[in-house]
């Protein structure tokens, strides 16, 4: 009988053992309010459990206190020990009975021995089954010796029929409530630690500036940070708990649902890039999707200004390699037109433009823009224009702004601009969305324009400005270099017709330098009066001839009549 009632006491101490660690869910003992919380509740598991006592005689019972209170003191300290005993104290006395005192000295003891083995001995050792065994067994020996605090008679036959059971079943109940409280501490632990990792996690989740998210495997929305409520004007709230389809109705078909599904069903991760709108203008965003057991976490980055800048390079780039073409032409074209037609074409192929023409300023009235090259989509659109570079309506356009001023002119937006009136519709019709006309300059004047025309609008930015006006300042040199080789070719044939013509004259003939007498050019007829060679003549002067000639003036005459005396020269100066 009193086997079965202690057992059932123990039974009654692990239940509400359960029902502790359900009210202390993601609780811990370290600090001051937990531990007085801890206290309560250990407390009023005690007074449960004393109001369903083993009633050996009138104002003797035996419950399973000393376990609770006890394990109170070795699990959480003294603060929680204190105060549990403090709570069954207090209802033992209410009872009363001739045991009152002596009960309160079990639950003082026990505490005390609880705290005591809280200060001596490790928490990772507290909690093993050998000695949470021992710990059980100690405490009730001592809650036996409080028996002898009885009248004898009582004390005697209360040791007779309690210590055996005690010492059986007590010790076995406080390794199991104190293995069922280490679990409870555990895995309340592991919450906490939990859920100050999801906090971290989310913190830090919320700190990103980036776009973060997260998808279950039906792609509905499980988190969504700050970052994805500033960019899409949609709050946490909203999203969460929605799907995908639900919150961008127009992702179906897209490369977006695409790319999720593939790291869904591949359970690998899918990284590419996407355009999103944000306040009218477009984004460029990188998105990376990663598996998780739940679903995709999904970040979002803007590289909107990175891929601009690539895009930059590249177009840079390419206008470096046009650059160099363009230098290679100018090197071995031998005529104007071939080159101005060459280069055209290399702006349009090469460097990715629309079109491109070159105009050369006529001094005519009118002041005409004469079309010397074109190349690439013009479709007749030059047929359609009147430029000149007059400062009338046609003149005030890109092409005859820049040679009437001397300065580059940029058409930053074709379809806005003011200058472009009367060609605008032709333009716009063909797609160009912005142009520059570049200086051609030569010889102290400029001679011409060469135009380039693009298909988006704002194409031409500094750098790439400051590339194409080398470029054309490379044309112009070429284009001025080809002209001075003809003017010189022509000169020299000219000299070598005229020098032909004195050495067939059958009269000594030379030419000299008005200014210092110097002698720069003889005939053969010369020579042999003179009876020099055509050399030491060329290093000679009208002096080294005739050294008495008195100055610059009478040396030309006094010369001139000494020769025509001896050897009947003519002299062309």
């Amino acid at each position: 009988m009193v086997f079965l009632a202690l057992i059932n006491n123990v039974a009654l101490a692990l239940a509400l053992t359960i029902v502790l660690g359900l009210l202390w869910r993601k609780r811990s003992y370290e600090d001051l309010p937990a531990q007085v919380l801890a206290g309560l509740l250990f407390g009023g598991v005690a007074v449960v459990a004393m109001m369903n006592p083993l009633r050996f005689a009138p104002g003797i019972v035996f419950d399973t206190r000393s376990i609770v209170v006890s394990l109170a003191g070795l699990c959480a300290g003294p603060v929680t020990a204190i105060l549990s005993a403090a709570a069954a104290a207090a209802y033992r006395l209410a009872l009363g009975g001739i045991g009152a005192w002596t009960g309160i000295g079990t639950i003082v003891t026990s505490a005390a021995i609880g705290v005591a083995f809280f200060y001596l001995v490790p928490r990772a050792r507290s909690t093993r089954p050998v000695f949470l065994l021992l710990f059980g067994f100690v405490v009730h020996i001592f809650v036996l010796a409080w028996m002898l605090t009885l009248p004898w008679a009582q004390a005697w036959l209360v040791l007779q029929k309690i210590s055996w059971p005690m010492l059986t079943l007590y010790p076995v109940g406080t390794l199991l409530m104190g293995l069922l409280l280490a679990a409870q501490y555990r895995h309340h632990r592991a919450e906490l630690a939990l859920s100050a990792s999801e906090k971290q996690y989310r913190n830090l989740a919320e700190s990103i500036n980036d776009v973060f998210f997260a998808l279950d495997r039906d792609l509905r929305y499980t988190y969504w940070n700050r970052a994805s409520e500033e960019l899409t004007g949609i709050p946490a709230k909203k999203a969460v708990g929605k799907t995908l389809y639900q919150i961008f109705p127009d992702v179906r078909g897209t490369k977006i649902e695409d790319k999720y599904l593939e790291a869904l069903r591949t359970d690998r991760p899918v990284f590419f890039e996407n355009e999103y709108q944000v306040a009218g203008q477009d984004h460029v965003f990188a998105i990376s999707a990663y598996p998780t057991a739940d679903g995709l976490t999904v970040f979002t980055k803007d590289i909107t200004e990175r891929h601009l800048h690539e895009n930059t390079l590249i177009h840079l780039n390419r206008i470096l390699r046009l650059q160099s073409a363009c230098n290679q032409v100018l090197v071995t074209a031998r005529e104007e037109s071939d080159l101005f037609e060459e280069i055209c074409r290399l702006i349009v192929d090469q460097g990715g433009y629309k079109f491109a023409w070159v105009g050369l300023a006529e001094t005519d009235e009118a002041r005409t823009v004469r079309l010397a090259a074109s190349f690439g989509l013009e479709e007749g659109y030059l047929d359609q224009v009147n430029i000149t570079w007059a400062d009338t309506e046609c003149g005030r356009g890109p092409t005859g702004t820049a040679i009437r001023t001397g300065e580059p002119v940029v058409c930053r937006e074709v379809e806005s601009n003011g200058s472009y009136g009367p060609w605008r519709e032709e333009a716009l019709r063909r797609g160009f969305a912005s142009s520059v006309a570049l200086l051609l300059e030569g010889e102290g004047r400029v001679f011409g324009a060469l135009n380039i025309y693009a298909d988006e609008p704002d194409a031409f930015d500094e750098e790439e400005m400051r590339l194409l006006s080398e470029m054309a300042a490379d044309l112009a040199y070429g284009v001025t270099a080809l002209r001075t080789g003809v003017l010189r070719l022509k000169a020299e044939r000219e000299v070598l017709m005229y020098q032909g013509l004195i050495n067939q004259s059958s009269d000594a003939k030379y030419v000299t330098d008005r200014a210092t007498g110097k002698i720069l050019y003889v005939n053969d007829q010369a020579c042999q009066d003179l009876d020099y060679t055509r050399d030491e003549l060329l290093r000679m002067n009208v002096k080294d001839i005739d050294p008495t000639i008195p100055d610059e003036a009478a040396r030309q005459k006094k010369f001139v009549q000494v020769l025509e005396k001896d050897c009947r020269l003519r002299i062309e100066s």
